[in-house]
């Protein structure tokens, strides 16, 4: 079953890589074209990689995640300096 259909699929158009996988034993960098022709790769698994975003359009922009918020007002931790081993040993009589 597909997770989420997307109608704007249209194997005419390129593709560009959103997701980084393999496609045949070529490894496939996100922003790379997609050459799924030379690769061989058949029109089923072009859906597959399509309904999982793993490929897309050019011209789609491309899903950016938020960036993580700033700490503010954050208590700042002070590291004591470590006590050394030797000044600890007691003399023992």
């Amino acid at each position: 079953m597909r997770p989420r259909a997307r109608i704007d699929f249209d194997l005419k158009k390129t593709f560009v890589v959103r997701k980084a996988f393999t496609a045949n034993g070529h490894p496939m960098g996100i922003g790379q074209d997609f050459p799924w022709r030379q690769l061989a790769v058949n029109t089923r698994r072009m859906t597959q990689l399509w309904d999982h975003r793993f490929i897309d359009h050019p011209d789609i922009p491309a899903l950016v995640s938020e960036p993580e918020p700033e700490l503010i007002g954050a208590p700042e931790v002070k590291l004591e300096k470590p006590v050394k081993k030797s000044a600890e040993k007691k003399e023992v009589k």
